[in-house]
């Protein structure tokens, strides 16, 4: 895959296929959200159809041209950077329609470009629920999140993106279709082939669209933020939820007082609701979805916060007495990743564990990284209902990045090996794309890791899909 062969053939044959094929135009399509890469790419496709990414996928196959396939570009793991002039950007963002909406099932179908926020409005306005939540949910698409098996603040109660897929349908590497839209609840033919895009991350096929589950919209929402004294007190707190109102328990967000004070710093948007002290310094975030006889269970839910209080999980609590007040409290919760950024460069680990080990990936996990970088800044934020911290680091003050940046690779790998340690895994809910390739292949069971490899060239035997992601190239 060292040169492309012409393009002009099959632009011929599909007139409203675009192409942008000038440097000047590709911008965003080979730049990494974090800045972390930029590619280059001849062109960057724009199908209108299933129809035309078919045509692109025989195309590239006859000429053994790579394919990325592109959704919204938020990902954070470097997958759909194209790396090199052999490889051929496919944009799914102008198959953004919504192709049914059964209120029956419930469940909405829609092509892939569809962004997460369109998706989310039109189960509203038919007074349902898609529930996955992001920050970037006004610009992600729905084929890219299905790809990365996204999360998300939601996923406590509702699980990630995989859980809410009824049907799949993807163009294969050999341009032939996979079809699965026909939303059945119950269907027990054979494999259930549709989950092997999810979390594929391209590297199977090109998602084209998708049957998802809706759920009936909560009439209310019981919100609140509190402080805490640690992690530990923090799951005693979301026992004593569970205990009361089940799954009810939507989502239960943990932030560090590293994060707090970056956002009290550098955020123009978000302000605490409360004052964290030594005693309390981290903080929750904490909603339960309230349905029939909201006002009973409410009283429930405040009855239960007071006695964590009484006996020490919670230092201080405020409940969302209007929407405002809510969006005001889970704005913190999204202005933790942007002050991230404007407090300098940030080594990640986007890590899960059980819950009650959480604990000891914060103690033992914050030491690594103060031994490793005197000075540095542990960043825990994240969905501690689930496991999953966003377990960061920022540089000590007056690092310069590069510097700090150096350290991204050790520090990793100590952090992973805690988790392995734990019982966890080092790759939560961002995917693998080119950041984590080697850990994928060192760190997965031999078995588990040959038989991915071994779909992988069942499927797409001329690797072409989305090489050098997930797998060495």
């Amino acid at each position: 895959m060292t040169s492309l062969p012409p393009i002009d053939s099959l632009l011929h044959a599909n007139p409203d296929l675009k192409a942008l094929r000038d440097p000047a135009d590709h911008g965003t399509y080979v730049q990494d959200w974090r800045g972390l890469a930029r590619g280059e790419t001849p062109a960057v496709l724009l199908p209108a159809s299933t129809d035309q990414v078919q045509a692109i996928v025989k195309w590239a196959s006859q000429h053994q041209v790579a394919l990325v396939p592109r959704g919204g570009g938020s990902g954070l793991v470097v997958g759909s950077i194209p790396t090199g002039q052999s490889q051929v950007v496919v944009s799914l963002e102008r198959m953004n329609s919504v192709l049914d909406l059964d209120t029956a099932s419930p469940s909405i179908t829609v092509q892939a470009g569809c962004v997460l926020g369109q998706v989310k409005a039109q189960a509203k306005q038919a007074g349902l629920l898609f529930p996955p939540s992001f920050g970037s949910q006004d610009s992600c698409q729905i084929g890219g999140n299905l790809a990365t098996n996204a999360g998300g603040k939601n996923a406590l109660r509702y699980g990630s993106m995989r859980a809410q897929v009824q049907g799949i349908e993807a163009v294969l590497p050999d341009g032939s279709l996979y079809w699965d839209l026909d939303g059945l609840i119950k269907d027990n033919r054979g494999y259930d082939l549709k989950q092997l895009f999810v979390g594929s991350e391209g590297t199977l096929g090109i998602i084209t669209a998708a049957c998802l589950r809706l759920y009936p919209q909560p009439v209310d929402h019981a919100t609140f933020y509190a402080t805490t004294p640690s992690a530990q007190h923090a799951i005693q707190v979301l026992g004593a939820l569970r205990a009361v109102v089940g799954d009810a328990v939507t989502s239960f967000e943990l932030i560090g007082p590293t994060a707090l004070g970056l956002v009290q710093e550098h955020s123009k948007l978000a302000k605490l609701p409360l004052a964290h002290d030594a005693a309390n310094p981290y903080a929750i975030i904490g909603e339960v979805s309230l349905f029939a006889g909201a006002a009973a269970i409410a009283e429930h839910i405040n009855a239960a916060l007071v006695e964590q209080i009484e006996q020490g999980n919670l230092g201080d609590i405020v409940l969302a007495s209007s929407s405002a007040q809510r969006d005001a409290m889970w704005l913190v919760r999204e202005e933790t990743v942007h002050c991230q950024k404007a407090a300098g460069a940030s080594i990640k680990h986007d890590v899960s564990v059980p819950i009650a080990k959480l604990p000891q990936l914060l103690e033992r996990g914050e030491a690594i990284m103060r031994d490793l970088v005197p000075g540095c800044r542990p960043c825990p934020f994240g969905h501690v209902g689930d496991g999953n911290l966003h377990f960061n680091c920022a540089p000590p003050p007056g690092m310069p990045n590069d510097a700090f940046l150096a350290f991204a690779k050790p520090m990793q790998a100590q952090i992973f090996d805690l988790v392995d340690q734990l019982g966890g895994s080092f790759s939560a809910e961002h995917g693998i794309g080119s950041l984590k390739i080697h850990d994928l292949e060192t760190r997965l069971p031999p078995a588990n890791y040959q038989l991915m490899r071994a779909i992988k060239q069942t499927l797409d035997p001329q690797n072409i899909m989305n090489p050098g992601k997930v797998f060495p190239d």
